[in-house]
């Protein structure tokens, strides 16, 4: 299971006993390496505050599948409306680790939150991005 280590300078994400530094601080860090029934268990930066994601992971090759996305506020655990786009940008360093460790796609599956102001609430959603 993943878990995230938030330090004054930095933050660690973690996963078994391979981690990666966000913040590059001290020796190179080893690669994020997933595998099907990890657990991405993780708080992200975005406009609305501290965010925590929670999703399934599934491992096809070098293309990562993150699926049953649930997005809650870090500090309440209160479903939130993030936004597509304010999530895509708060996990950015994770993509940017998955490209490091040789992964080559991914996927994003879930649901649109329900909470008020959510644009098509309940609406799957599916996002690929090709990790360059």
């Amino acid at each position: 299971m993943a878990a995230v280590y938030a330090g004054a300078a930095y933050g660690t994400y973690q996963l078994g006993t391979t981690a990666l530094n966000l913040a590059g601080a001290g020796g190179a860090a080893a690669p994020i390496l997933y595998k099907t029934g990890d657990i991405i268990d993780e708080v992200v930066q975005t406009p609305q505050g501290p965010v925590r994601i929670v999703a399934d992971v599934v491992v096809e090759g070098t293309n990562v599948i993150i699926k049953d996305v649930q997005v809650y506020a870090a500090d309440s655990g209160e479903r939130l409306n993030v936004g597509i786009r304010n999530m895509l940008g708060a996990i950015r360093p994770l993509m940017d680790g998955l490209k490091d460790a040789g992964y080559t796609t991914l996927r994003i599956l879930g649901d649109r939150s329900s909470a008020a102001g959510s644009a098509n609430p309940g609406r799957p959603v599916d996002i690929f991005r090709t990790l360059r």
